[in-house]
């Protein structure tokens, strides 16, 4: 049977209003932001400790007791195993030239061997190879250093050059850090004094120059020194550390 399109029409209206209505009751869609605020900090409280830094330098002065006399015999050749033969032969008899002066076969060394080319300056032309090997000659005897330059030059030597050190490095900066350390403290108690606090627990300690140490390094804090006798070759060696210290403080 066939409908009437009288009804057909009624139902699609109807179906049409019914949808209009369900979709004018949706919730318009809305987009949420989030915002979080950090909370603030607290304010100190009246009276509370608060931090106290300050820095102690020690410099230790010390007589050096061992030179070293480093040499560089460099040769040059046409070709760069020549070189590199006549070049450790050459170092062989400087080590044993050396040896005829006193220095004993501990403290001499040989460095490695380097070896490059040398081009024309203008063409750019390779021309020989040079090969330079370095060597090392300790000694506690400073009288021994003209001699032993002697021997070293007559070997075949193109270049050297004379320092002096302190054998017991270790010792010396063990004994300039505890003299810092010291510094450091004595001034902190003497600052506390004046304005009416006690020294609290340690918060933290920097060291400078640190691992790397320096020889005759200046800083600008309060210097303890202790007096040594002059050197016989040279000027005294001295070790420089600093150390900044920061204490709580308690009434």
């Amino acid at each position: 049977m066939t409908l009437p399109r009288l009804f057909i029409h009624t139902s699609i209206l109807l179906a049409l209003s019914v949808a209009l209505a369900i979709a004018a009751t949706r919730p318009t869609p809305t987009q949420h932001i989030s915002v979080t605020m950090p909370a603030p900090e607290k304010a100190p409280e009246p009276g509370q400790p608060s931090g106290f830094t300050v820095t102690g330098t020690a410099t230790l002065e010390a007589v050096p007791d061992v030179a070293d006399l480093r040499a560089t015999i460099a040769v040059e050749q046409t070709s760069a195993r020549e070189a590199t033969r006549v070049a450790r032969q050459r170092a062989e008899a400087a080590r044993a030239a050396a040896g005829k002066t006193g220095i004993a076969a501990s403290e001499l060394s040989i460095g490695r061997l380097d070896l490059s080319p040398v081009y024309h300056p203008k063409t750019g032309a390779l021309l020989r190879y040079r090969a330079a090997v370095g060597l090392t000659a300790s000694t506690r005897d400073f009288d021994r250093l003209a001699p032993l330059m002697e021997a070293l030059g007559a070997a075949g030597a193109t270049e050297m050059a004379t320092s002096f050190r302190v054998s017991d490095l270790p010792a010396l900066k063990k004994k300039v850090r505890q003299m810092a350390g010291k510094a450091a403290r004595e001034k902190a108690q003497e600052l506390a004094s004046a304005v009416g606090f006690k020294l609290g627990d340690v918060r933290a300690v920097v060291e400078a120059p640190g691992d790397g140490w320096g020889w005759n390094g200046v800083y600008a804090n309060a210097v303890v020194t202790e007096a040594t006798p002059a050197a016989p070759h040279g000027d005294l060696q001295s070790v420089t550390l600093t150390v900044t210290v920061t204490y709580d403080l308690a009434q």
